[in-house]
């Protein structure tokens, strides 16, 4: 507890016996040691990631939650021309079953936006775009009705407590939904 990481002990070493050296003086042949403090033990680090969990989840919120966010990071691999109409669906079943999830309307944006048919002439992909354009926006809009923006700007307009775990963990909450607005 007396030594952090990053801080540096110095001393000395010697050994054997001493020796008289000039002007009388006993001295013994030694080096100069210098050790540094490195980063605590990562089994300490996974427990206090663990402390800092919502509390009350249980296993089966947790497991559903990662197959969530796993068939999320799928949507990414699906967010092409070829792969549109399994994107889509698998879009739609997660909206269905998670509606309020920020990350699915993100996906979403990014989908609208991205995925273009490349086969278009000229004047069909400008009438495509028109679609698109307004396709994004009314996605847009329902991303921002999922998010209670006064009481994220009220968050985001104080300081949070260091010492006061469940306001930590809120303002973390808040900190990913502003970036996913930025985002969109």
């Amino acid at each position: 507890d007396i030594v952090k990481e990053g801080h540096q002990l110095l001393g000395s070493v010697s050994y054997g016996e001493p020796s008289v050296g000039p002007a009388g003086k006993k001295s013994r042949g030694g080096y100069t040691a210098q050790f540094t403090a490195t980063v605590a033990n990562p089994k300490e680090e996974k427990e206090a990631e663990q402390d800092e969990e919502e509390p009350g989840k249980t296993q089966a919120e947790k497991l559903s939650e990662s197959i969530r966010d796993t068939q999320i990071k799928h949507l990414e691999s699906l967010r092409k021309w070829a792969t549109r109409a399994d994107h889509q669906a698998l879009l739609q079943e997660l909206l269905g079953a998670h509606p309020k999830h920020l990350p699915l309307h993100l996906e979403r944006l990014k989908a609208l936006d991205e995925i273009a048919n490349p086969d278009l002439e000229a004047a069909d992909a400008k009438e495509d775009m028109k679609t698109r354009c307004q396709e994004i926006v009314t996605a847009a809009d329902e991303l921002l009705t999922n998010v209670d923006l006064a009481d994220l700007a009220g968050h985001l307009g104080r300081r949070v407590d260091k010492d006061d775990k469940e306001a930590v963990r809120k303002g973390k909450a808040t900190t990913k939904t502003k970036e996913t607005l930025v985002q969109a």
